[in-house]
């Protein structure tokens, strides 16, 4: 199997760390008040937990003024995917700094903000996807990408130049150019940080053909997340053409059993696609 191949490739990519304050949280948990505690100590991801928490992207109706009162409001699972998601910005923040990493981040605040709108617009029950989760994945689907391009400085310049067939995804690019994708590495950054089975699963699905063509084969959690994910990204690509014509393209294969299994139509799409829009500007990102 493919997948199973591509771990021993992983070898020769470095996956960034999770950051230790990660592990002493869930050391304390469910201890509301340790785990507070511990993230007060860290200013900057504190900041960063609240931003997020009393974003648009969330959608909630009461302002969070405090770690402890974001615990108390959310939970420690939902708190602990916003921290997570601050704290891999910080590690790719890190990076050496490049026009192709800041693009890049800029991409995955605009997808997180996108799936969150999403998944509040389809009304899902919060039991099976929460907007929370969305943002996460929003965020960590493309971690892969970072790491190909620490180890491939022109891996930018690779995809844009590949000369490919409209049946090729980005990770038959890849797997070509670099004999691994952003898939499989996304896959195993987020399951060395203990991030939610689910998340991990949609991010390494989420440029399958089978995965996509036969969603009902999937758990309703996963085909949720890979479905509203494949929907924020057609409607950012095709409004920002942030992506090139790679979404658009794997849209015109799937888009149809995509909206089929969540039961909306062309006109409810067109509709989704203004909310999803207005979410973007509301966050104030700046698209390109």
């Amino acid at each position: 199997m493919q997948f199973d191949i591509a771990k021993e490739i992983l070898k020769g990519f470095t996956l960034p760390t999770q950051p230790s304050i990660i592990s002493s949280i869930r050391d304390v948990a469910p201890n509301l008040v340790l785990m507070a505690d511990i993230i007060e100590q860290d200013p900057g991801l504190s900041a960063s937990i609240l931003k997020v928490t009393n974003s648009p992207a969330l959608g909630l109706k009461v302002k969070v003024t405090s770690i402890r009162n974001a615990m108390s409001l959310l939970g420690t699972e939902t708190v602990t995917n916003i921290l997570n998601a601050a704290a891999f910005k910080r590690v790719v923040g890190g990076f050496s700094p490049s026009e192709e990493i800041n693009a890049f981040w800029l991409q995955t605040t605009i997808s997180a903000v996108a799936i969150s709108a999403v998944i509040r617009q389809l009304n899902i029950d919060t039991s099976i996807v929460s907007v929370d989760e969305a943002y996460c994945l929003g965020l960590f689907h493309h971690c892969g990408i970072p790491i190909i391009f620490q180890k491939h400085p022109d891996y930018f310049k690779i995809l844009q130049s590949a000369d490919n067939s409209p049946q090729e995804l980005v990770t038959d690019i890849e797997n070509r150019a670099f004999k691994t994708n952003h898939a499989v590495l996304g896959y195993y950054i987020m399951r060395s940080w203990n991030l939610p089975k689910p998340l991990c699963e949609v991010t390494r699905l989420h440029h399958n053909r089978q995965a996509l063509e036969n969603l009902d084969n999937l758990d309703e959690q996963q085909a949720i997340l890979l479905s509203a994910l494949k929907i924020s990204e057609y409607i950012v690509d095709e409004s920002t053409d942030i992506s090139g014509d790679k979404v658009c393209s794997e849209w015109q294969d799937y888009g149809a059993a995509i909206t089929y299994y969540v039961g909306i139509s062309e006109l409810d799409l067109s509709e989704l696609r203004d909310i999803v829009l207005d979410a973007v500007e509301e966050y104030n990102v700046k698209t390109y």
